[in-house]
């Protein structure tokens, strides 16, 4: 039985064994380390004035709705 490739197949095969070699090996790929802190973060929209608040967990849901805090000269 032979089997038989035409140049298309042959170069898809290459480079999916290429990759699962480079993939392997780690020849590119640095190692990622997660930080130990809380970082806090408020999603506003582009004045600063509404700003998103999470209302509660039910669940495992999130409610999340928007303030609307008073800024003087507004």
């Amino acid at each position: 039985m032979e089997l038989k490739l035409d140049k298309t197949t042959k170069i898809l095969l290459g480079a999916i064994a290429l990759g699962l070699f480079l993939n392997a090996s780690n020849v590119f790929i640095d190692k990622a380390y997660a930080s130990n802190k809380v970082h806090k973060i408020a999603i506003c929209n582009q004045f600063g004035d509404q700003c998103s608040n999470v209302d509660s967990t039910y669940g495992g849901l999130v409610t999340i709705s928007l303030t609307n805090p008073i800024v003087p000269g507004r």
